[in-house]
């Protein structure tokens, strides 16, 4: 299910961050769904505006974490510090 509200957008998101894929096939899944919703956030409009960098990042970079665990865990802690953060700024 596609996020249509903030609050769903977040949970979208610290979804795919607390993913560990590890097989082929769970990483493969696993960028499948960060494409997925890139796309849909970039043709909704809704939330391209408001959405920061580190998300779309975070978003096009599923094959790069598969190459590297240092870096998926960077990434991993940097979107689930944002969504902890943008969750209390809007009240969710």
């Amino acid at each position: 299910m596609l996020p249509r509200t903030e609050i769903e957008l977040i949970d979208a998101l610290r979804k795919l961050a607390t993913e560990v894929p590890v097989s082929p096939s769970e990483h493969s899944d696993h960028e499948n769904r960060c494409f997925v919703l890139s796309m849909h956030l970039a043709k909704s409009g809704d939330y391209s505006g408001d959405v920061p960098n580190v998300v779309w990042h975070f978003l096009s970079d599923a094959d790069v974490r598969a190459k590297s665990a240092e870096y998926a865990e960077m990434q991993r802690a940097e979107i689930l510090g944002l969504v902890t953060k943008w969750a209390q700024e809007i009240g969710a």
